[in-house]
């Protein structure tokens, strides 16, 4: 299964040593004054998410706390608040609705998303293999009609994947595809960014050629990362692999191996020169927009 995990090059050091809250979260615990902690969500690599409350309402919501070890790093509270601004700033039934922001005594900074208790595509494809290309469209339109809203709003993700590809039950019944997880989400300009030079985050199977060069992220770059996701959908494999970051990004400067499933059947032609635009090593090559990606499958 290809790496899922989001990882910061070159590493940095041991986080620094959490002094100023408390070690952790119990069920039970009141955050913000506001939220009962239930139960734990899941966890990631800078933060934890749990189940919670609202002690007047009643109502049951999703909150991300930083990761112990870096609720006093600087740089990351920073980042997590610019998570917050980004996640508030766009409004789209395709993406997570941010519900609050502030910070607590005890644990730090937090955050308060809408429950999403449905299935990543992530575990979609663990669980079944490749989709079919209606099922793939499901998901994958969706999320791209959520980018487009993203990026016209100045913003880029920088973190497509099936990991952050949620399904959840719809308020009026079906089902709603929905983009998560704004932690490495920056302006379109550039002026919130808080990456040092030389550093570069992501995840590398995902991530666009150029952003491994150390070259600035684009509406490109999130394209290039969501045909990643479309082809593992169809395929249940990444386009590239390899057992090191230099050869994996030396290999996305070809063009992508030929699109077959596990069962041997092989994709139409346009299937194929559809990801070979979007995967291109040139920027400029891709498609200009994300649904012009989940158009052109559709249209097949």
């Amino acid at each position: 299964m290809p790496p899922t995990e989001t990882r910061r090059f070159p590493p940095t050091a041991t986080p620094v040593p959490d002094t100023p809250h408390r070690a952790w979260v119990q069920p039970g615990d009141t955050i913000g004054d506001r939220y009962v902690a239930v139960r734990p969500l899941g966890s990631g690599a800078m933060g934890n998410l749990w189940v919670v409350r609202h002690r007047l309402l009643g109502t049951h919501l999703a909150l991300k706390l930083l990761n112990e070890g870096f609720r006093s790093d600087e740089a990351m509270r920073a980042r997590f608040k610019r998570e917050a601004h980004a996640a508030a700033s766009v409004r789209h039934p395709s993406i997570v609705e941010l519900v609050d922001y502030h910070i607590d005594d005890d644990f730090g900074p937090f955050l308060v998303m809408e429950l999403l208790e449905g299935e990543s595509l992530r575990d979609r494809i663990d669980r079944g293999g490749p989709l079919g290309l209606s099922e793939t469209l499901s998901w994958i339109a969706p999320v791209a009609r959520a980018l487009d809203a993203l990026h016209a709003g100045g913003l880029l993700h920088r973190d497509v994947k099936p990991a952050n590809i949620v399904r959840a039950p719809a308020p009026g019944g079906g089902h709603v595809v929905k983009l998560v997880d704004f932690g490495l989400a920056i302006r379109r300009d550039g002026r919130d960014r808080v990456t040092s030079k030389g550093t570069f985050l992501g995840t590398p199977h995902y991530m666009a050629p150029e952003v491994a060069t150390g070259k600035p992220e684009s509406v490109a770059s999130d394209i290039y990362s969501l045909a990643v996701t479309a082809y593992e959908t169809l395929t249940g494999r990444v386009p590239y692999d390899s057992d090191s970051l230099v050869g994996l990004m030396s290999a996305k400067a070809e063009a992508p191996q030929s699109l077959e499933t596990p069962t041997g059947i092989l994709f139409s032609l346009p299937i194929q020169l559809a990801f070979t635009v979007a995967l291109s090593a040139d920027p400029q090559a891709r498609p200009a927009t994300a649904c012009e990606l989940t158009n052109a499958l559709g249209s097949m």
